[in-house]
């Protein structure tokens, strides 16, 4: 893991270049560390976009592809260090250790436990680099670790492995390390627990497998669920939902779960305006809080589209004008299709995006966006 004079060349002269042309290119060329050179141009490759504070920094050591893909984006990492500020932090599955570093600029201290060794001496490496002296690093699973520690801390942080063996897995207690396991013995050294799960999973199931969840945090990135995040604390609470949309600026909309269940909304025809909620909102569940909140009817129950006379430029999610409402009938909807082409969008339909792309021989693009989905009649 050194950055010779003529590795360094090498990286910074084919940067820009394909990485499986740049392989072939290293396969001649036996003296150069072909792995080594080859997960630093990839890694500066997606750096530009995921990590844009670590490009320029020279020394900085990039993992395989896997463990970048693994790996919390900035934009995601800086949204946790929210919840670490001034507060002592064990993070319990370092990885690369990007939440680790961004947990370091808000928090008094940071603990960081990783069991790939190979993992382990790239971020211990970047840690030195950037000069992170509140940070702790320890070799170990989680496991071994917490069965030799003495320590409490104000908050701890997991993002479980979900890919074991290979396989990706679903179920909370398929993960590595198992949080289920760990449970009472992590909130008998905190009084705080942060745990990512897969955007994939129950959030109904998930509050039955960890008691005390005190928040949800759903968080997209331009309108891409990328995280949900269960903050837990030693206590019983309501159950608090914050859905997060970080774009040009932040979508916030925040409810408590189980009032859900008892609002009263109302529906009707679309109207002036149709509003698409953003991916945060849409796998928090919270229809009707956010038909509450915003003084909007909805299309029909299950549709997840609202509308109203009045633009609401606050709404958390997408605006459109409406043009015309129209029966799903290709003669019907082929004055908006301009060159072959219209943008389709599909909710509570018959019928996929692509099946009626295919029908109607259309592909996306094009001035108008179409909605198939079911209203009231």
């Amino acid at each position: 893991m050194q950055f010779t004079k003529e590795v360094s060349e090498f990286i910074s002269k084919h940067l820009d270049d394909d990485i499986r042309e740049i392989a072939l290119k290293l396969s001649k060329l036996k003296h150069l560390p072909k792995e080594f050179i080859l997960n630093q141009i990839n890694g500066k490759q997606k750096a530009i976009k995921k990590f844009p504070s670590l490009f320029n920094i020279h020394d900085i050591i990039y993992p395989p592809d896997i463990n970048l893909q693994q790996s919390s984006s900035e934009i995601t990492a800086k949204y946790k260090s929210e919840f670490v500020k001034n507060k002592t932090v064990l993070d319990l599955t370092g990885g690369w250790g990007v939440d680790t570093l961004f947990f370091s600029q808000t928090a008094k201290k940071v603990t960081y436990v990783e069991p790939n060794e190979e993992l382990y001496k790239v971020a211990t490496h970047n840690f030195k680099v950037l000069e992170k002296e509140n940070i702790s690093c320890y070799n170990q699973t989680a496991e071994e670790f917490l069965k030799e520690n003495n320590s409490t801390y104000d908050i701890v942080f997991l993002d479980p492995d979900r890919r074991v063996e290979g396989s990706r897995k679903i179920k909370l207690e398929e993960y590595s390390p198992n949080v289920i396991q760990l449970y009472s013995q992590l909130l008998k050294i905190t009084d705080e627990i942060l745990i990512k799960v897969s955007p994939l999973l129950d959030i109904k199931e998930v509050i039955k497998k960890l008691p005390n969840v005190a928040e949800i945090n759903i968080v997209a990135v331009k309108n891409d669920c990328k995280e949900v995040l269960y903050l837990i604390q030693n206590q019983k609470f309501k159950v608090a939902v914050n859905t997060i949309n970080i774009e040009d600026d932040r979508q916030e909309f925040f409810f408590f779960y189980y009032q859900e269940l008892c609002i009263a909304i109302e529906y009707s025809q679309p109207l002036t305006y149709l509003y698409e909620p953003n991916s945060s909102i849409m796998k928090s569940g919270g229809f009707n809080e956010v038909a509450k909140e915003f003084g909007v009817n909805k299309l029909a129950k299950n549709s997840h589209l609202y509308t109203s006379n009045h633009i609401i430029k606050e709404f958390p999610g997408k605006l459109f004008e409406v043009k015309e409402t129209l029966p799903y009938q290709k003669d019907k909807i082929e004055k908006y299709i301009e060159e072959g082409k219209l943008n389709v969008a599909v909710r509570n339909f018959k019928e996929t995006a692509q099946q009626i792309k295919k029908r109607l021989k259309i592909k996306d693009g094009g001035e108008y966006q179409a909605f198939f989905t079911t209203i009231l009649n």
